[in-house]
């Protein structure tokens, strides 16, 4: 990363003390990673460089259900840019005006060769012949499997500014804390 990017980086989360960054970057990211909308919610995790995004849905029925989770090495991911929005990490569509259609915004992450992500999902979106039961709820409820893309999608009003600074803080956390060197 560029000084510049750091620096940009550091204004968006209000603090440019090194000292004191990796507590700054990991509020920012859990901040601008988790949301709630409508009958979805985001949740982000940070245990040093590894990072679990997961996807809870409340379903009628049964409540919040864990619908979707990544676990995965943050220096192994790339930010897939969109090839309409080249100079952004994440896609961010707009509503039409007078649309009810919520602002929305996508953050694609793509594993570096050789890289995956641990992926969790809800038996209740279909089962894939490769993945195993999941530990949760006894293997009953979900099930796990290797994954080389996956995505965070935010919905609603200030989406596109909380990925703005979603990805700029992920690509400073990286940048500072996880690509060791000899």
């Amino acid at each position: 990363m560029t000084g510049l990017a750091l620096a940009t980086a550091m204004s968006l989360i209000g603090s440019a003390s090194i000292a004191t960054d990796k507590a700054d970057l990991v509020t920012s990211l859990i901040k601008n990673g988790s949301h709630e909308y409508v009958n979805s919610r985001h949740r982000v995790e940070i245990d040093n460089c590894t990072m679990t995004l997961e996807h809870w849905m409340d379903r009628a029925t049964k409540g919040p259900v864990l619908w979707t989770s990544n676990t995965f090495q943050m220096q192994d991911v790339i930010f897939r840019k969109p090839a309409n929005q080249s100079t952004k990490d994440f896609l961010h569509i707009l509503p039409e005006k007078g649309s009810e259609d919520p602002e929305v915004a996508v953050v694609v992450f793509l594993m570096r060769s050789g890289t995956y992500s641990n992926h969790e999902r809800s038996n209740a979106l279909g089962v894939s012949p490769e993945s195993k039961p999941s530990p949760r709820n006894d293997g009953t409820t979900h099930h796990v499997s290797k994954s080389k893309n996956f995505v965070l999608a935010l919905q609603g009003p200030g989406t596109g500014e909380k990925a703005r600074i979603f990805t700029a803080a992920f690509r400073a956390y990286v940048d500072n804390h996880c690509n060791f060197t000899s």
